[in-house]
């Protein structure tokens, strides 16, 4: 599995994905892991009544997907997500998508998050059966890849927005996961044996090797949890006061938000399900895209994302379209990035830091708002945004800087009479330009 970043604080749809982040943060308070208890033989004819999708035909080829889902109503939503999606996949991986399940879970069912997190801390506590051990460790792993896939890689992180915090924890419960491997295991092994929190631990405590394997799913290429829709909208009631009290609004302030949330309540939940269609198609590519490297996944979700974010209005029946014009646009571009990647280059053993005091000063649009400065302080050059973010900078050549944990380079450039005119910033699949105020 590879690991990638977040899609929550793409510039197109910066405001809408803020709010998709706060409403992501209630998320986690929303699954409560509560279900009816279900005997060994009840989960064998459980399992046995997987509903596999009428075949999609695209180009002479078919694909097909499996749904594991208690209701009616949550089958015929996860079939038309997971079409929708899966029909972009072909199209970005102009080869097929592979055998895929679709774990569609119900309001009371605990995310595998809650499952796997419940596993490490009794094997953490040694009460786990000694034959899995390994099991936790291949766990904690795919666990870190997770939290991965939630962090924010913007290279405009916005200073004014780092005290909002969007943590792993916060947004497990709602947001849609791969199953990889020994998650997929773990997680089929207990999906209805999870009565209540401590039933959850009994059972984990007496999971064994034949467990795991009993119910291993090795005829499919990828296996995608998809948490129930509903965890949007009950989020919604929640996240509401929430970000009106960090936000210390006054009563007509208080007001206003509530008017305009409502107004704008159907387009929050349609950026929700973008960002939810989103991962399954980082899983999709993620498992067949042998072609594509960890970065063009990355940016082909992305840009997948993006096509599907509304602006201002909710997209039409073109979200297709959309789509696969935004990834085959992305792949023009990876093609293109590859021949020049980024590489962060060597920095100078030695230089003269007067030599680049002409560097110093701000770039940007705005001197007073949004701007950045480069200035040698401290016996250091250091890159601030806004006065507040900072970053230490080395010196690489004449006019190029590469920053303290080598992810990022700035380069400035000057005019036929030397004068510094604007700066490069530069990261992995990313750059822009900034004039000097």
């Amino acid at each position: 599995m590879h690991s990638h970043h977040s899609y929550i604080g793409f510039s197109p749809a910066r405001n809408i994905s803020i709010i998709i982040a706060l409403i992501l943060v209630v998320c986690s308070c929303l699954a409560d892991p509560i279900s009816e208890a279900t005997s060994d033989d009840d989960l064998d004819m459980y399992f046995m009544k997987v509903i596999e999708l009428d075949p999609i035909v695209v180009k002479s080829e078919e694909f097909s997907i499996s749904i594991f889902a208690e209701k009616n109503a949550t089958e015929s939503y996860a079939e038309r997500f997971s079409h929708s999606v899966v029909e972009v996949a072909y199209g970005t991986l102009e080869k097929s998508t592979g055998q895929g399940l679709v774990i569609a879970g119900e309001k009371n069912n605990p995310h595998p998050f809650i499952v796997i997190h419940t596993f490490l801390d009794l094997d953490e506590n040694g009460l786990i059966q000694e034959e899995l051990s390994p099991t936790a460790e291949q766990l904690r792993v795919l666990l870190k890849k997770w939290e991965e896939l939630t962090q924010s890689d913007d290279p405009e992180n916005d200073p004014e927005n780092e005290d909002v915090l969007i943590g792993f924890e916060d947004i497990a419960n709602a947001f849609p996961v791969p199953l990889e491997g020994v998650a997929s295991d773990l997680y089929l092994a207990t999906w209805t044996e999870n009565t209540m929190k401590d039933q959850l631990k009994d059972r984990l405590k007496n999971l064994t090797l034949a467990d795991l394997t009993k119910y291993k799913q090795d005829k499919y290429d990828w296996v995608f949890y998809l948490p129930p829709r509903s965890s949007v909208n009950k989020a919604l009631k929640k996240v509401i006061p929430m970000a009106m009290k960090e936000a210390k609004l006054g009563f007509f302030k208080r007001t206003a938000a509530r008017a305009a949330i409502a107004t704008f309540k159907p387009i929050i939940k349609d950026a929700a399900e973008g960002l939810r269609k989103g991962m399954l198609y980082y899983t999709v590519l993620n498992a067949m895209g042998q072609n594509f490297n960890d970065g063009d996944i990355e940016a082909l979700t992305k840009a997948y994302v993006e096509a599907l974010m509304p602006r201002g209005k909710i997209l039409g029946s073109d979200k297709k379209q959309r789509a696969l014009e935004a990834a085959k646009k992305q792949k023009i571009k990876n093609i293109e990035y590859a021949k020049d990647p980024f590489v962060p280059p060597n920095r100078l053993q030695e230089f003269d830091p007067a030599s680049f005091a002409k560097f110093e000063g701000k770039y940007g649009k705005d001197a007073k708002k949004s701007f950045c400065s480069f200035v040698f302080e401290n016996d250091a050059f250091t890159w601030k945004k806004n006065e507040k973010d900072k970053k230490i900078f080395y010196p690489a050549s004449e006019f190029l800087f590469v920053s303290e944990d080598s992810k990022m380079t700035i380069e400035f450039q000057t005019n036929i009479e030397g004068q510094v005119t604007s700066v490069e910033e530069r990261w992995v699949r990313d750059r822009r330009t900034l004039p000097k105020i």
